[in-house]
C-alpha cells in the first residue's frame, strides 16, 4: 500500500534542496512525514502495518522507465492484431511529461497513455489507417502525439 501523505513536504524541500543527494534530504525529511502519517492514520490501522518506507521522488529517467514499461503493455495488445508499435525518444520523454503529477506521482501515466496514444491509436485503427502488419512509429511534433506508418526494409 503507498500513500502520498507528505508529497507536498517533499516538493517544497527539494525545490529548496542544493545537495547532491536525495537519500539525504528523505532521511532529514523522515521524522517530519512519519509525523504527518501519525496525524491521518488511526493508530488501530498504523498499529497493523509492519514497516513504513519513505521513497524519494520520482526523476525523469525513472518516468521514462515506467513509461517504456506501460508501453509495452500497448505493444503486446497490438502484437495479438499484427501491428508493432515503436515510440521515440521524444514521445517517451513526453508522456513522462504529461504523466507526472508531483502530487500522485506517476499514477497519471496510465490515464495520459490512454487519453494521448490508446484513443488516437483506436481511432486510427477505425478510420482504417492503422492496418494488420503495419509498423507505427510514435512521436511528439508540436506537442501533440503522431502517428508515422514506418516502411520496413525489403528483404531483397
Amino acid at each position: 500500500m503507498t500513500s502520498n501523505i507528505g508529497s507536498a513536504v517533499i516538493n517544497e524541500a527539494m525545490d529548496q534542496w542544493e545537495g547532491a543527494h536525495y537519500g539525504d534530504l528523505m532521511d532529514r525529511l523522515k521524522p517530519e512525514l512519519l509525523g504527518m502519517l501519525q496525524q491521518v492514520v488511526r493508530p488501530e490501522f498504523l498499529n497493523r502495518i509492519d514497516e513504513v518506507s519513505v521513497f524519494s521522488p520520482l526523476d525523469r529517467s525513472e518516468m521514462n522507465r515506467i513509461v517504456h514499461l506501460q508501453l509495452d503493455l500497448v505493444k503486446e495488445r497490438l502484437a495479438e492484431q499484427n501491428i508493432t508499435l515503436e515510440a521515440s525518444r521524444e514521445a517517451v520523454e513526453y508522456l513522462g511529461k504529461i504523466g507526472f503529477d508531483p502530487q500522485y506521482g506517476a499514477r497519471p501515466v496510465k490515464r495520459a497513455i490512454q487519453n494521448e496514444v490508446l484513443n488516437a491509436l483506436s481511432r486510427s485503427l477505425i478510420a482504417g489507417d492503422v492496418k494488420p502488419d503495419d509498423v507505427i512509429l510514435l512521436d511528439v511534433f508540436e506537442g501533440t502525439v503522431v502517428f508515422r506508418n514506418v516502411e520496413l526494409p525489403s528483404a531483397t
